[in-house]
């Protein structure tokens, strides 16, 4: 496909070729026009495997449930174990007033 793009190219500077000025933009092309496309294919190339890198098939949609589930119950162990902290305080602070008794602080 290259080559078919780079003859069409030629093709196009030779029907626009008008005057003995523009004869450096055809010259250009022929020597530097195929290292240009070399670069071109290869950008697009990388671009094309970051885009497929990036896509999910829907026959991943399972494993990205499990993983949302999982991240839910963290959050839901996290919130419980901070229930239980407060809960122990309380317990603590509780005792502490109830004796009237000076007792060294936990913290």
């Amino acid at each position: 496909m290259a080559p078919i793009v780079y003859m069409s190219q030629l093709v196009g500077l030779l029907k626009v070729y008008r005057s003995f000025r523009d004869i450096y933009l055809i010259a250009g092309w022929v020597f530097l026009g195929p290292f240009y496309m070399i670069y071109g294919i290869g950008f697009d190339m990388v671009q094309l495997v970051k885009v497929l890198k990036i896509y999910k098939i829907d026959n991943d949609k399972e494993q990205r449930e499990s993983d949302e589930q999982a991240n839910q119950d963290k959050i839901v162990i996290y919130n419980e174990i901070l229930d239980v902290m407060k809960s122990i305080l309380f317990i603590i602070t509780k005792i502490d007033y109830s004796t009237k008794k000076k007792t060294p602080k936990l913290f």
